[in-house]
């Protein structure tokens, strides 16, 4: 069952599951713990595979449960191992780190040589993956002294990992010597993918110290290698390596062709970070040909895909912080029914006492007195056990709020608002805090439809007119809802704009509505706040208008002074640049003019500002 459970993994995982849920049933039929160990360890890697990191721990962390409880120390060291490479892939690093030292505790006290070396190579990794390559280094030679003296063949991957970690140190000569002997192994042993893999890093040394000629031979070989075995992966990650050693030598029709070769090879794989590349390598070659016009296209079509590619990292990372909230509520669950199970447990055992003593005769009131001291001493128990409970989960909530806290930092490099998304997230906090579940979905489903909107059309450069409004409509929603709707807001559009084929840059309007409304609108203490958005037409060019009567400039910059800032909205200068831009091959300029709104007695009424965007009306090119 376990050797079908192994072969359906890699094919179909829910029959995998299914063989390994036979086996563990046989296995506990039989008291067969390492069947037990074994099954319960397979389904987390099943689960692993699919990506269900949650359901992946609590199968792990039952599989070292038996294992501990059945004192077998070579598969406590699995589990330990197989818990850190988990939390390694969720990007939980300090929690991936506990459980690869808790391996290497163990591996020590058994003074196993091999399991030692197994665990010094994982750390080794992680080290790298946390940007300190000494450690890596130091970790990866001490894992090459102790799988010789395990009297176990060493891991060809060892020495291409310090090749790597060196060559990013610039330390190419160091870097080969170890490349070399990884690919000597390789090839002992015929493991080709990896054979190529060593080549296309050999190659991108000798390119790097300009060994051009030695770096084209080898890339070649590894070429003509990749093209009998049909690898493709390691077919474009060579094409790429070579079409950059033939710009580096100005061969520029070879570096066309293989750069070619492996944009078709790229778009075929579906593989938005080597489509960016071929494309970047595409623009260096057309600038050596002096085709500007060429090499411009192609730079954009890079920076679309290196866009793109963000935004599914930023993407992929969120669902990597969402999968670690399910394991800390995985956590949480887990705790709450155990508390349950232990108080049914101490519950039946209460009636079970207090049957008794009702037939008990009066003889027996000192033995009453017992069991109630005793069940008092219960209580006591299950009361400090409750506190400490809390104090995990406690513990656990700081923990998660610290992720989400780091999140919001790793998102400052998105197209929308930080600080807009910090509130946001701020807001949605709020609401489950004090229970106001629907308010909390109704935000969260608005935020997210902006999210959403705002990713389905990163990759582009320009959106039109209909869907930018739609995002200021979802924007000023959003903000209307979180401060409770202490304004009001209008959005006008002149009939005369053509607003499905009238293209703009993403979000350039919303730096200034969000100006207008916490400079603006949110410090005034009037009851009637309004927001007033209008697009038109003129001449070869369409004006937005922002208008708010809030407080006015002057008496928002003295609240700036006075909370003591001192530094440019980095928003409304990289609009103003986007704006710059679009003056480029027009007859008429891209301006930003801001006027101050005056009542008729000279006190401050709001502030207007006025955007021109140079932009050909209905749809013209």
């Amino acid at each position: 069952m376990l050797k079908l459970g192994v072969y359906y993994r890699s094919r179909n995982f829910d029959t995998a599951r299914y063989f390994y849920q036979r086996a563990l049933e046989e296995s506990q039929h039989h008291g067969y713990a390492r069947g037990m160990v074994a099954a319960y360890a397979g389904a987390g890697v099943t689960y692993g595979m699919e990506g269900e990191y949650p359901q992946a721990i609590i199968h792990f962390e039952k599989a070292l449960a038996k294992a501990r409880e059945s004192n077998i120390p070579d598969l406590v060291f699995n589990q330990y191992n197989s818990l850190g490479i988990v939390y390694k892939r969720l990007g939980d690093y300090p929690r991936s780190y506990e459980w690869y030292n808790k391996a290497m505790a163990l591996a020590d006290s058994l003074q196993d040589p091999l399991k030692i070396a197994d665990n010094q190579f994982s750390i080794a990794v992680l080290h790298d993956m946390m940007d300190e390559p000494d450690k890596a280094l130091t970790l990866l030679r001490e894992s090459l002294k102790n799988y010789t003296k395990a009297g176990r063949p060493v891991m060809s991957n060892i020495y291409n990992s310090i090749g790597v970690i060196l060559a990013k140190a610039n330390n190419y000569d160091s870097a080969l010597h170890y490349y070399f002997i990884a690919l000597e192994m390789d090839r002992k042993v015929d493991k080709k993918e990896a054979e190529l893999i060593v080549m296309n890093n050999i190659g991108n040394a000798y390119r790097k110290t300009k060994r051009y000629k030695e770096a084209e031979k080898i890339l070649l070989d590894a070429l003509h290698e990749a093209e009998k075995v049909r690898l493709n992966q390691a077919k474009a990650d060579i094409l790429y390596n070579l079409s950059k050693t033939y710009v580096a030598q100005r061969q520029t029709d070879l570096a066309l062709e293989y750069a070619l070769k492996m944009l078709d090879l790229s778009k075929s794989l579906g593989s938005f970070l080597q489509i960016g590349e071929a494309y970047e390598v595409l623009s260096h070659i057309f600038e050596q040909k002096q085709d500007n016009t060429t090499a411009l296209k192609y730079y954009k079509d890079f920076k679309a895909y290196q866009d793109s590619l963000f935004n599914q990292n930023k993407t992929k990372e969120f669902k990597t912080q969402q999968t670690m909230f399910d394991v800390y509520k995985k956590d949480q669950e887990l705790a709450k029914q155990e508390l349950e199970l232990t108080y049914l447990n101490e519950k039946a055992l209460l009636d079970k006492k207090w049957k008794f003593m009702l037939k008990a005769s009066s003889a027996l009131l000192l033995f009453t007195l017992l069991l109630l001291y005793q069940r008092y001493r219960h209580r006591l128990r299950h009361n400090e056990l409750l506190k400490s409970k809390n104090a995990v989960i406690v513990s656990q909530k700081q923990h998660i709020e610290e992720m989400n806290e780091t999140l919001e930092k790793r998102m400052l490099r998105a197209q929308m608002n930080p600080h807009f998304i910090f509130n946001s997230l701020s807001s949605i906090q709020h609401f489950v805090t004090v229970n106001d579940k629907a308010s909390a979905l109704k935000y969260l489903t608005k935020f997210s439809n902006l999210l959403r909107s705002v990713l389905e059309t990163s990759t582009g450069v320009q959106v039109t007119l209909a869907e930018e409004i739609e995002l200021i409509k979802i924007y000023l929603e959003l903000e209307s809802l979180r401060f409770d709707n202490e304004f009001k807001y209008e959005i006008k559009v002149d009939q005369r704009l053509d607003i499905y084929n009238l293209e703009i840059p993403l979000l350039l309007i919303q730096p200034y509505i969000e100006n207008a409304i916490l400079h603006g609108l949110l410090p005034s203490a009037k009851e009637d706040k309004l927001l007033n958005v209008t697009f038109e037409a003129t001449d070869n060019a369409m004006r937005v208008s922002i208008e708010d009567n809030g407080i006015g400039r002057k008496a928002a910059q003295v609240i700036k002074e006075k909370k003591g800032y001192k530094k440019q909205s980095l928003g409304m200068s990289v609009t103003q640049k986007r704006l710059e831009m679009l003056e480029k091959n027009k007859d008429t300029t891209a301006a930003v003019t801001v006027a101050d709104l005056y009542r008729d007695n000279g006190e401050p009424e709001g502030t207007r500002i006025i955007i021109n965007i140079p932009q050909p009306i209905n749809g013209e090119s």
